[in-house]
């Protein structure tokens, strides 16, 4: 009798399990001991954090990142043609090193070129137009060499270079003269100009706010590259910088993608908190907003619809409870043992 009872007993535990199981009806329910708080519907009124971006607007993937390098805008002082800048990027230096000057390609120097005629009407050693000492003969005809002159006093430098501040000209013997410092400007990174005035580029000037490497003409009249960057922080947006306004861009949007003043596609933070999420419920697409379920089909009572709303599902369980003829526990239908025998 001891034996039967307790098959009887295991029988009926195993029954009791197997209703509870089936469409996750908790065994916790069927203990009319358990408060219906602890159960899988218990529910907070405290938001959950969204697993968003905390709070700064970030680059949509293939998005033209932000300069990482300031160029510096006097790069070219001092240099010409094509070189790398101090952000390893091709700089179109100028090459017009003004007159008798040219370019040198290889280390992107500006160096004189002496003069084929410098040696015309003039006599003994003189200083040519690149600073080095260059012979020039004696006198023909029994000429005496006067200041380097055959037969002519030349006038001073200084009264023949009136008004030039470099490059050359002739004095009254017909011999060409250097002005300035052997022809070029007494201060370095100035530009002679044709008419023998030194000009200061300014370069970084001509190139404010421009990049890509777009050719502008500086304050000397020369054709420089700026840079292909621009600072830190901004963005070369065609040839002109740009400084992105994330913020601006996101205002009124709580999630989603957008679009800064610069054309960046920016993916917003999203400040959305569980239950709501970015672009749900109809929310579009800058919106947070829920898509409640229908707990009406697992669930008696007063459960919630995944959206925080209490809804009514009523305590009917014939069709829910799978032994049939179920009474309704907190949210969940508990089978009786004897209907399901």
């Amino acid at each position: 009798m001891v034996s039967r009872w307790l098959l009887t007993l295991g029988a009926l535990s195993a029954i009791v399990t197997g209703c509870a199981g089936i469409l996750g009806i908790e065994s916790a329910h069927l203990d009319e001991g358990m408060s219906e708080a602890g159960g899988e519907d218990a529910s907070s009124d405290a938001p959950l954090s969204s697993s968003g971006d905390a709070g700064v607007a970030t680059l949509v993937d293939g998005s033209t990142p932000s300069s990482s390098c300031t160029p510096d805008p006097n790069w070219c002082k001092n240099r010409c043609g094509d070189v790398l800048d101090n952000c390893n990027q091709i700089r179109r230096c100028s090459s017009d090193c003004g007159p008798n000057n040219v370019c040198d390609t290889t280390a992107h120097q500006c160096k004189c070129v002496p003069l084929a005629g410098w040696c015309t009407n003039k006599c003994d050693s003189t200083t040519n137009n690149c600073g080095t000492t260059q012979g020039c003969g004696g006198c023909d005809g029994g000429l005496t060499c006067t200041s380097n002159a055959c037969g002519c006093v030349p006038t001073p430098d200084t009264t023949t270079c009136a008004g030039k501040a470099c490059a050359t000209t002739v004095n009254n013997c017909g011999q060409t003269i250097a002005c300035g410092v052997n022809g070029s400007c007494a201060q370095s990174g100035d530009l002679c100009q044709a008419s023998g005035t030194c000009c200061t580029p300014n370069n970084g000037a001509a190139c404010s706010n421009r990049c890509g490497g777009v050719v502008v003409t500086n304050n000397c009249g020369q054709m420089v590259g700026c840079p292909a960057q621009c600072a830190i922080g901004q963005v070369c947006t065609g040839t002109t910088c740009c400084t992105p306004d994330n913020v601006a861009a996101c205002a009124g949007k709580s999630c989603g993608t957008s679009t800064n003043n610069c054309g960046q596609a920016i993916v917003c933070p999203d400040t959305c908190v569980a239950p709501n999420s970015c672009g749900a419920g109809g929310a579009g697409p800058n919106g947070c907003g829920c898509v409640p379920d229908d707990p009406c089909a697992t669930q008696c009572g007063s459960p919630t619809n995944g959206c925080g709303m209490i809804v009514s599902c009523g305590t009917d369980c014939s069709n829910l409870c799978p032994c049939r003829g179920g009474t309704c526990s907190g949210t969940r239908c508990a089978c009786r043992i004897g209907s399901c025998l």
